[in-house]
């Protein structure tokens, strides 16, 4: 009984506690909008990886750039080598304190950095996040509109059926007048 005490007080024991939110996942099926939003993302998947192959491009570049001309100003926990400055980039590119932090100081001493983060910042967060948001609406798009073509298509299938009905309808009905003729 003592073990069990030891044991229950254990951080193994509050990581399995944790554990048991993951439960909350098992409501996605259950809820239309959210199964809907999820298997959008799903699908998106492949595009979205090409947008982070351009991601990654784009940081690699910048992050050569800024360890390149900037080193010598922060050289160590900024653009002292590549990984911190693709570190630092990731920090300019979410607005965590980065002007005062990054290119203020910066700034004060290469005059031309500006358009070095502005770039950056239009190209890094602005167009890429909307790259991703665009490619993820689509998706979302293409199930509203494949719901829609299977509701036109039945739509059109029942008018087909009443064409036919008021055909055979009308038929009957000249033939009734016919025989009332003779």
């Amino acid at each position: 009984m003592i073990a069990s005490f030891v044991f229950y007080s254990t951080p193994f024991v509050s990581v399995l506690r944790l554990i048991r939110v993951l439960r909350l996942i098992r409501m996605i099926p259950a809820i239309p909008a959210l199964r809907k939003i999820i298997d959008s993302l799903l699908k998106s998947v492949p595009a979205l990886t090409g947008i982070l192959g351009l991601t990654i491009l784009i940081f690699s570049i910048y992050a050569i750039i800024g360890t390149t001309f900037f080193s010598e100003v922060l050289p160590y926990e900024f653009f002292g080598s590549f990984h911190t400055s693709l570190f630092t980039l990731l920090q300019v590119v979410t607005f965590e304190s980065w002007a005062s932090q990054v290119a203020r100081p910066i700034v004060n001493e290469i005059p031309w950095s500006w358009a070095y983060f502005v770039s950056f910042i239009i190209i890094g967060a602005l167009v890429i996040l909307n790259l991703v948001v665009a490619v993820i609406l689509s998706y979302l798009g293409q199930e509203d509109d494949e719901q829609l073509n299977e509701q036109m298509n039945r739509l059109y299938n029942e008018n087909q059926e009443l064409k036919k009905d008021i055909a055979e309808i009308k038929a009957l009905l000249v033939a009734g007048q016919k025989n009332k003729r003779i």
